[in-house]
């Protein structure tokens, strides 16, 4: 299956990075399922937003429940990266690296332009 879009420069956060590698689980099954369209566990407006922005360039999210928790997937605006973190490490990946892990559990990220993005 081609993907739906260009993810750009592709990471994991350390943390999820570990928790794949410690259960010999490959971390690019998720990241297929987002590049295809699959979005996980996500509300429904979120769904709708995804969707739009596939067309109008806008940030793409995806949720995913794995044996080791949440997972997130997130592919910037202009496409340039994807990121998969675990919802306590989004804020250090989106202000790069400045705030640390914050211990904060976020039901979802803010969108792109809102206050933390």
């Amino acid at each position: 299956m081609k993907e739906l879009f260009d993810p750009g420069r592709i990471h994991c956060s350390s943390g999820v990075e570990a928790e794949f590698r410690g259960r010999n689980i490959n971390p690019l099954f998720y990241f297929i399922r987002h590049f295809n369209g699959d979005w996980g566990d996500i509300e429904s407006d979120e769904h709708a937003e995804n969707e739009k922005n596939l067309d109008a360039g806008g940030r793409l999210f995806s949720r995913y429940e794995t044996p080791f928790g949440e997972l997130w997937i997130i592919t910037t605006a202009d496409r340039s990266e994807t990121y998969m973190c675990f919802p306590t490490q989004y804020l250090e990946w989106a202000t790069g690296g400045q705030t640390g892990n914050t211990g904060v559990r976020h039901k979802r990220p803010p969108f792109e332009g809102q206050a933390g993005s």
